[in-house]
């Protein structure tokens, strides 16, 4: 009985992995914008970390989580630390905190969405083709 238990965990695993792949990878290919979101609180389990962000745009605040999964995913240390936000024209509430670009100030945001102007950059997780 545990052995259909723990497959059927990591069937509903993999598909929310792949719906949340799914996800990232249209915000990126579709026409976006970009913004600083600041972490406010994370969330953990033994197999992911959920990052609970906040985020501006035309003085409209926004949320957004992300989902980091695999072992030892807790960052506790990103909280309250900003990072390049990739969220989708058409609807801002869709959104990506990639955090493989921290945001400092102004001029880092300034300097990133000049050399993303053409490519946006690449998310920070899932590799999108």
């Amino acid at each position: 009985m545990k052995k259909y238990i723990y497959i059927l965990m990591l069937l509903v695993f993999t598909a929310s992995c792949k719906k949340e792949k799914n996800r990232i990878c249209e915000i990126y290919k579709n026409e976006h914008g970009y913004s600083v979101g600041t972490v406010q609180k994370m969330t953990s389990n033994p197999t992911s970390a959920t990052y609970h962000y906040s985020y501006e745009l035309n003085s409209i605040s926004y949320t957004g989580k992300l989902k980091a999964y695999g072992i030892g995913q807790d960052n506790s240390s990103a909280i309250g630390k900003s990072y390049l936000v990739v969220y989708e024209l058409s609807n801002p509430s869709n959104s990506n905190l990639n955090t493989d670009y921290e945001i400092q100030s102004e001029y880092d945001f300034y300097l990133l969405t000049n050399q993303f102007e053409e490519e946006p950059p690449k998310p920070a997780w899932p590799e999108c083709k």
